[in-house]
């Protein structure tokens, strides 16, 4: 009976894993960008869809209204650490087309205001976190 429950035990912690590891929103960096407009930097994901992943200065804008689309395209993600550190940027608008916001997006960011519409998924780990 306890070889058995052990054993249940194990795999039930297997299955937990990895449905956490399963459900983690796909993130990227800004590290790297496809295009930049009206100072937001994009990058194309393989859907053809984009992640923002940043702006062209970090600690330029206070209130911010990311769009739902950008060359045609719709915006999925912010990436990870896309707003990382950006102590200015107090007010933040994420359209619908949003479905998933990266670990640490906006950590350590002056942001007060967030403005969610329906349909984000996913917010990861540390994305609003203050420290």
């Amino acid at each position: 009976m306890k070889t058995t429950n052990r054993v249940l035990s194990i795999i039930l912690c297997m299955l937990i894993l990895m449905s956490v590891i399963m459900s983690a929103p796909f993130t990227v960096s800004a590290a790297d960008f496809t295009f930049e407009e009206n100072g937001i930097r994009y990058l194309e994901l393989d859907d053809s869809t984009l992640s923002v992943v940043g702006l062209k200065q970090k600690n330029k804008a206070e209130e911010l209204v990311i769009p739902k689309t950008a060359r045609s395209k719709a915006v999925t993600q912010i990436g990870e650490s896309a707003f990382e550190e950006f102590k200015k940027l107090t007010s933040i608008s994420i359209p619908a087309s949003v479905k998933t916001i990266g670990n640490k997006a906006f950590y350590k960011s002056g942001v007060e205001t967030v403005v969610l519409r329906e349909g984000l998924e996913a917010i990861g780990a540390g994305a609003f976190a203050l420290t």
